[in-house]
């Protein structure tokens, strides 16, 4: 593992490198919503069918998707320590 000082050339290097990354990202992530805003119908189990824009689905369906990875990497974290610390 290398080690980075704060004030250090490569450290700038590397946040300019993420902010350029972080940038692009967001410019296509615009461009992604801009082509995706149209209104598509939701039927849900129960009640009348809903009209949202795509765009909204995409994303409701990524953060429910994320949370359950993080939920579920937080709960192995917590049982692996626990096993850790039960070990003599």
């Amino acid at each position: 593992m290398k080690v980075v000082q704060k004030n250090s050339p490569q450290r700038d290097k590397e946040s300019r490198s993420r902010a350029f990354l972080s940038l692009l990202l967001a410019i296509l992530l615009l461009i992604f919503a801009s082509q995706n805003m149209h209104s598509v119908q939701i039927r849900l189990i129960v009640g009348p069918p809903l009209d949202l824009p795509l765009i909204l689905i995409i994303s409701g369906a990524f953060i429910a998707g994320f949370l359950l990875a993080t939920v579920n990497h937080l709960a192995r974290k917590v049982l692996r320590i626990r096993r850790r610390n039960e070990e003599p």
